[in-house]
């Protein structure tokens, strides 16, 4: 919506965000119902964002836990792991952070 300052105020709240970090740690003590609930919600703020990448890999593992399942979740995340790593750098960099 060309609302620059918005966008910047959503960039700074997503480096604050632990959903990835969390989802994970429910993904690995297996606890569906908190991960899918982290997914969910990081699924919102990516697609909300633009990191179209993330977002694809995102709900892909958020459908897998909307089905109870937790495994394979973890190989998702493993895969995209690098991609949110560059995109938390990227904007720590333009944001100087």
């Amino acid at each position: 919506s060309n609302k620059e300052e918005r966008y910047i105020k959503y960039l700074n709240l997503f480096l604050q965000d632990d959903n990835f970090e969390l989802m994970n740690k429910y993904v690995a003590e297996g606890n569906v119902t908190k991960a899918f609930e982290c997914c969910h919600t990081l699924k919102g703020v990516v697609g909300n964002l633009g990191f179209r990448t993330l977002y694809t890999a995102v709900y892909e593992a958020c459908e897998l836990l909307r089905a109870g399942k937790c495994e394979g979740v973890a190989a998702i995340i493993d895969d995209v792991r690098d991609n949110y790593n560059a995109i938390i750098e990227i904007i720590c960099n333009k944001l100087n952070k």
